[in-house]
């Protein structure tokens, strides 16, 4: 396996979900711009990480060069649901075209979400749909605003929304 990107990390403590995702889209936009590929973060603002940012940048690089590397010719969504404390984040594709490859880093990826108390899952690796999910419990004080702000990437004139 190569190598993963680390994002470079937020400096203060306040740092939101959606903030660590672009860092990581910035990031891996690259590995998916090869495959005719873009990210697209869906992820709500305001819900401050309360969690191991060291752990959980692991774990997003390795998600995210996975997702980047396999697909072909489709926007990767990048979005979370919030419930309490839980925290759901998703990374779907709907065009993979080497899921043997995303089956295969399975048990790596499980290894890194228990290190910092999560859980995922990959579902429809073996078919053109992937969605991998890490669920962890976060601490946050505050929970995000009840707007949710949806950026779109436009790529060679195709809106990815």
């Amino acid at each position: 396996m190569p190598p993963f990107k680390t994002a470079q990390p937020i400096g203060n403590d306040e740092c939101t979900l959606n903030q660590f995702t672009d860092q990581f889209i910035n990031a891996y936009q690259p590995v998916a711009h090869k495959q005719n590929s873009y990210f697209i973060n869906q992820v709500p603002e305001g819900l401050k990480l309360r969690i191991d940012k060291e752990g959980l940048a692991t774990l997003l690089g390795s998600m995210f060069y996975i997702m980047a590397s396999c697909s072909r010719d489709t926007c990767i969504n990048v979005s979370a649901e919030f419930f309490s404390d839980v925290v759901l984040l998703h990374i779907h594709d709907t065009n993979t075209f080497n899921g043997y490859a995303i089956r295969s880093k399975r048990q790596h990826l499980q290894q890194l979400a228990e290190k910092i108390g999560g859980t995922l899952t990959i579902t429809g690796e073996l078919s053109k749909e992937t969605t991998i999910t890490f669920s962890f419990t976060n601490h946050a004080t505050t929970q995000p605003a009840p707007i949710y702000h949806m950026k779109s990437h436009f790529a060679n004139g195709l809106a990815c929304a």
